[in-house]
């Protein structure tokens, strides 16, 4: 059996589609984890405020009361599996 050109260029073909689907795949899944990376982002911000809050009702409260109360912020800290925000690198 011989191997022709048309035979060589029609699989060429067939494997470059399968790389451009491939790549587009890629390329889609790679800006919804950007989205996915924001939107951690946006919510360690929220919990960050949320925090800050908190302990100016903590502070308020202090003068009432002196109850304490636990800061999600800490809770966070002391959480071994948390790496922080999500830095990117361009």
């Amino acid at each position: 059996m011989t191997i022709d050109t048309k035979t060589l260029q029609d699989k060429r073909a067939e494997l470059k589609q399968e790389f451009d689907d491939l790549s587009m795949k890629t390329n889609t899944i790679e800006k919804e984890l950007l989205g996915f990376k924001n939107n951690l982002n946006a919510l360690f911000g929220a919990i960050t405020q949320i925090d800050n809050l908190i302990k100016v009702s903590n502070s308020n409260d202090k003068k009432k009361d002196g109850d304490e109360k636990i800061l999600l912020n800490e809770e966070i800290k002391d959480d071994k599996d948390y790496k922080g925000p999500v830095t990117y690198e361009w």
